[in-house]
């Protein structure tokens, strides 16, 4: 059997993420990542036991591969089914473990308890008396680890012989798995290897099966056949599903008044199915309300069946609704809520006849549809076709109940339809209706295992349409039952050639459901409850099921809570949580035993609803006591008002929540004030006390005793409770009172009252509302009395009795006195949880001394920047943060008397990215190819975290290279010589990398350049020089340019004031004389080393040249000039000529050829002008 509110931990093999319903840093994220970390520990510890014990296994600690490891040590055959069935174990399992580990303190195993869980798991191992509570205790032993237990053996290993028993003698969990191993017990308790040997032999049964037989005379041979159905089925498997029997015959004796309807039955009897026993011995395995009432055996059940008769009768109709009403009340009367509440039950009626008490059917509906009855079937086997108006209310009977109808009484049929109708109370499925025509379709979802359909039709065969379109021809005669195994999942159709077909569909289905309901804790998280909650508690859950791979995520999921009528009580929508890999959501508690269901589609898009089988759970309601806090009877003071104090709670352990209503009732002239008149007692907390005021007028008199009563109203289950009371009216002593902070005066005057003697003395009741009860005798002639070393803003009820000397008394109703309020304590449990670089959480409890109302709380941040803010809870989320600093909370509480003393905590919040870079300082020159670099990390408050690595980009001639360093200097080689580079760095923490600094530009330089080389002067005429050098020897650097430097009197240089960028300068416009030059190189490093020193000297030409020179030279110039003249004509022509040719070869048009033409012949002309002006040479 499923415990139904067992979670699944392992969903990974089962389906994959959706969507999300637990959004990151929510309770219920935080409660999937603890189930993650649970799931991961215990797989990782039963994998490292396992492997130790048996063969190596490869692989990381996961479901599948512990599977593969206990299938290679087990010598077990892995499969898919079976690494289903190990999950389903499995995940009970790592349930319990999660809860014994994370789970509530108050409800975690403590170590002490481990020996005695251990000797529980043994034995529920050895009985298989309840496999699943076997495997959660086998969960807690698996945190707990260690059994503080001393054996005299404490290695065992696998050559020793044991027994089951000496495994309860293991130190820890090592040794407790190789003595399971030996006993082979492991494939039990993870359902490896042969999960049927494990298996509980306990079922829980809670079906009956009613036989209602018509033993009229002309139902002679239909009874034949009951005989043998019911000595058929007696011996069935489907007889250890039902728990009792119940057999009616009816016939007409001819008592005709309501009133002895029931004379009209030969006996109503109900048998125990599991006993064999007949009346006379043995005991029963249920037993009756009605203890008059005779459980009889199964071999009654025989003897009676076999006695059967038809006989008697005289006309048609016959007394069938009666004996159906007598075999509800028989099951009705089984002392046993299960079968009440979760039972499901048919009730077979087999008549030739209609009804003669048919008016009784209302009430057979009624009795059948009341939710305090038990959910029950009426079903009709007829023989012929009834009475003159067919079977008159049979009908609206097995709609109304949804049973069925069958027009043959014979063995075969009826062996069938019992079998048929029987299987539907264990199916957990909804029965479909009937429907007639001549096609009738039907859907089958992949959740279903099986499935049986009822068709009646007038035709000899029908033909079956599967949903891949292959047909089946079955024969019918008037109704047949087709089932099917392992059917395809879609859409199926029931066809006949002519006529009309009638089918009812049951389809058990194979679903499991696991849910664990969550409660939130004080400090905000969510952990499983180990107990059921409360009815009409909301609750958040989770729920799992093996079958989930089979159900559509992408369509809306409801979880449906539903009565033993199928009833929709409450419903839920379910999403899935994408960190835990679960189904989560929030749903109301309903009252009362209830079953799960599940709607939805599966994953061919079929929409389902489907009951869980088995899956009953009862959700407790709170039970609420009274109680009048202080003495009673209750005081009344004619024209005053007196107080009384009642205690509400709810005396079952647990945490719950009470919602109640509560009245007074107490006599007419006396009216009544309630503080509150709609209670709720929050979770953990067990008591709500209320203040009731009575407003008492003059009239009533002395010493009268007025009943009065409370009313308490369950909210959830509108049960009410009500407790009485009395008051008595006195005459009053008048009181006054004054207070500070930790102390009362009371005083008081002798009371007004005529039939009083003289005061002898008085009597002072103080109740401290703390349990404890102060009681004072003052003489009559003192009237005051003061009260210290009381707390601030305690609450103390006063009381004081005046006696007199005639025995008379008066007396003043308790008066609430309220001390001052004073500054409160310091606040308790003050934690600082950090959730990010910029935000943090602040918590903290009420201070133990609360001396007062608290107000307010003030929370005040100290760190770059002092913050204050006012709270008016336990906890405040703090922002804008800067990430890795220290900071201080400072938390008081205040009450009108001002702050009380603070308390402060120091913590950090998370890193963040730094939003700074480091700070490039300094560099060293180490030789023309290297460098070293040096740098500051940013400032505290900017680094935002613990600096983990620093990034360095070099960049140079178009190449970017990248170091990481954790230090905060860095060297640099290998780079091209005298280079020009860009340096930035950043800093990065766990969050992440912050930015870049700006460049940073180094020159590499080795120091000033020496002299340029090979230093020439030239003059080109007589006022300019060219100038010309080579680079220097040993450049030291990059040369940015080259400086010269002249002068005309070798004594005072000049600079020429521009900047040389190659190896050569023309200097013009110069004097004649002597010139003196000088040039060095400058780099980075300044000015470099002087040349050596050049001179030139010009001078002015001042005579012409001879006649006979010229006379040579004219001519000689005047031929070369007419060659070279002579080679250009011809160089252009042929040009020309060239271009003439090409211009016809690409057909231009007319225009164009015509301005070629145009320019050919100013060609020509000009050709012609070159000539005239060579000839005038």
């Amino acid at each position: 059997m499923m415990i139904p509110r067992t979670v699944v931990l392992v969903l990974s093999l089962v389906y994959g993420i959706l969507g999300s319903s637990c959004p990151a840093n929510s309770p219920l994220s935080f409660y999937a990542e603890r189930l993650q970390n649970a799931t991961e520990e215990i797989t990782t510890d039963i994998q490292a036991i396992v492997l130790e014990s048996g063969p190596n296994q490869e692989g990381p600690a996961n479901v599948t591969t512990l599977y593969t490891a206990l299938t290679a040590s087990l010598n077990a055959t892995p499969s898919d089914n079976g690494l289903d069935e190990f999950s389903d174990a499995f995940d009970v399992i790592t349930d319990a473990y999660f809860k014994a580990c994370y789970g509530p303190e108050e409800e975690k195993p403590s170590q002490s308890d481990a020996q005695s869980i251990l000797t529980d798991f043994i034995s529920l191992l050895e009985n298989r008396s309840d496999i699943a509570r076997m495997r959660q205790l086998f969960g807690e032993l698996l945190c707990l680890q260690n059994f503080n237990h001393t054996s005299t053996s404490s290695n065992i290993s696998k050559r020793q012989t044991t027994d089951l028993s000496f495994c309860a003698r293991a130190p820890d969990v090592k040794q407790l798995y190789r003595c399971l191993d030996l006993n082979q017990e492991l494939g039990c308790i993870f359902n490896v290897n042969s999960p049927q040997e494990c298996r509980s032999p306990s079922f829980r049964k809670r079906n009956c099966l009613a036989f209602v037989v018509d033993t009229t005379g002309s139902m002679g041979e239909e009874i034949g056949h009951v005989k043998t159905v019911i000595q058929n089925f007696i011996q069935s498997e489907e007889n250890s599903r039902t728990l009792c029997y119940v057999l009616v015959p009816f016939n007409d004796y001819g008592y005709d008044i309501a009133a002895n309807f029931t004379r009209n039955l030969e006996y109503s009897r109900i048998y125990d199915a599991a006993s064999y026993l007949s009346r006379d011995s043995g005991s029963p395995s249920f037993s009756m309300t009605d203890t008059s009432i005779t459980v009889r055996g199964v071999n009654d059940l025989l003897t009676d069946v076999n006695s059967l008769i038809a006989h008697e009768g005289g006309d048609c109709p016959e007394y069938g609704m009666i004996g159906i009403l007598q075999a509800i009340d028989l099951i009705d009367g089984i002392n046993d809520q299960d079968v009440q509440q979760k039972g499901k039950h048919n009730i077979i009626v087999l008549t030739d006849a209609s009804a003669k008490d048919d008016f009784l059917y209302e009430d057979v509906i009624d009795t059948a549809d009341d939710k305090d009855k038990p959910d029950v079937m009426v079903h009709f086997f007829y023989s012929g076709s009834g009475c003159g108006d067919g079977f008159g209310h049979y009908e609206d009977v097995k709609n109304a109940t949804g049973g069925y109808s069958i027009n043959q009484i014979n063995a075969a049929n009826f062996q069938i339809f019992t079998n048929f109708i029987s299987g539907s109370s264990h199916s957990g499925s909804k029965r479909k209706r009937r429907n007639t025509d001549l096609c009738k379709k039907f859907q089958i979802s992949h959740l279903v295992s099986r499935f049986s359909c009822l068709i009646e039709t007038s035709s000899s065969s029908v033909t079956i349409t599967r949903p891949d379109n292959t047909t089946e021809t079955v024969s019918v005669s008037s109704f047949t039952v087709y089932e099917s195994t392992d059917p395809q999942p879609g859409n199926w159709m029931v066809c006949v050639s002519s006529g009309a077909v009638e089918i009812s569909v049951i389809s058990p289905v194979s679903l499991e459901l696991d849910i664990d309901y969550l409660e939130e804790r004080e400090n905000g998280e969510l952990l499983p409850k180990s107990q059921l909650p409360f009815q009409c508690d909301t609750h958040i859950f989770t729920l799992a099921s093996p079958q989930l791979s089979n159900i559509s995520l992408a369509h809306p999921l409801y979880l449906e809570i539903i009565d033993n009528l199928n009833n929709v009580l409450q419903f839920a929508e379910v999403s899935q949580c994408e960190s835990g890999g679960f189904l989560s959501g929030s749903i109301r508690l309903p009252s009362g035993s209830v079953q799960y269901q599940l709607r939805g589609h599966d994953i061919g898009g079929i929409p389902f609803t489907h009951v869980v089988p088995d899956s009953f759970v009862t959700f407790d309601t709170p039970s609420i006591q009274a109680q009048l806090k202080g003495k009673s009877p209750i005081v009344l003071n004619p024209g005053g008002t007196s107080i009384a104090r009642i205690a509400i709670s709810n005396i079952k352990s647990g945490p719950m929540m009470l919602q109640a209503n509560v009245s007074i009732v107490i006599q007419s002239e006396v009216s009544v004030e309630i503080d509150d008149t709609f209670i709720s007692i929050e979770p953990m907390r067990q008591e709500k006390e209320i203040q009731i005021s009575f407003i008492v007028p003059e009239t009533l008199a002395v010493d009268q005793i007025l009943p009065w009563s409370v009313f308490v109203l369950d909210a959830c289950s509108n049960e009410s409770m009500m407790v009485n009371f009395t008051a008595i009216v006195k005459s009053s002593v008048p009181l006054n009172i004054t207070s500070t902070s930790r102390s009362i005066i009371l005083e008081w005057s002798p009371p007004v009252d005529s039939t009083l003697g003289n005061i002898t003395h008085y009597v002072l009741t103080l109740d401290f509302t703390n349990g404890t009860i102060a009681t004072v005798n003052i003489s009559g002639d003192i009237n005051q009395y003061q009260v210290n070393e009381l707390s601030p803003y305690q609450k103390v009820y006063a009381s004081i009795v005046a006696h007199s000397n005639n025995g008379k008394t008066a007396e003043i109703a308790p008066i609430a006195v309220l001390t001052d309020q004073a500054e409160p304590g310091p606040v308790s449990r003050l934690a600082v949880e950090s959730i990010s670089g910029t935000s943090a959480y602040i918590s903290w409890s009420l201070p133990q001394e609360q001396n007062g109302i608290i107000l307010f709380y003030e929370v005040t941040i100290k760190g770059l920047y002092n913050e204050t803010h006012n709270s008016s809870v336990y906890g405040i989320n703090v922002h804008n943060l800067n990430p890795y600093i220290r900071y201080t909370a400072v938390v008081s509480a205040a009450t009108s008397a001002g702050k009380g003393q603070p308390i402060m905590l120091e913590f950090y919040s998370l890193e963040g990215v730094p939003n700074h870079s480091p700070s490039l300082t300094n560099h060293t020159i180490l030789t023309s190819e290297s460098v070293m670099l040096s740098w500051n990390p940013p400032p505290v408050q900017h680094r935002r975290g613990f600096i983990q690595n620093y990034m360095v980009k070099v960049q140079y001639m178009q190449k970017l290279d990248i170091y990481n360093t954790s230090e905060t200097v860095l060297y640099i080689s290998g780079l091209p010589q005298y280079s020009d580079i860009n340096v930035s760095a950043s800093i990065s923490t766990s969050v992440g990398q912050g930015p870049f600094s700006r460049p940073y530009l180094i020159h590499i330089f080795t120091g000033v350049a020496s002299a340029p080389q090979n230093f020439t002067a030239t003059a080109t005429s007589s006022s300019s020089v060219l100038l010309e050098w080579a680079n220097p020897e040993s450049p030291n650097g990059k040369i940015l340019y080259y400086q010269l430097y002249f002068s005309n009197d070798n004594d005072t240089y000049q600079v020429l004031d521009v900047s040389i960028y190659k190896n050569s300068y023309h200097i013009e416009d110069l004097d004649s004389g002597e010139h003196y030059f000088i040039v060095n190189a400058i780099n980075y490093a300044g000015m470099g080393d002087n040349s050596s020193e050049i001179y030139v000297s010009l001078t002015m030409p001042t005579a012409k040249p001879s006649a006979n020179l010229a006379a040579i030279i004219v001519p000689s110039v005047l031929v070369i000039c007419l060659v070279v003249l002579i080679l250009v004509v011809i160089a252009v022509v042929a040009f020309i000529y060239i271009k003439r040719i090409k211009g016809k070869k690409t057909n231009r048009d007319n225009k164009e050829i015509k301005k070629k033409e145009k320019g050919f012949e100013e060609e020509l002309e000009f050709m012609s002008n070159i000539y005239v002006v060579v000839d005038e040479i």
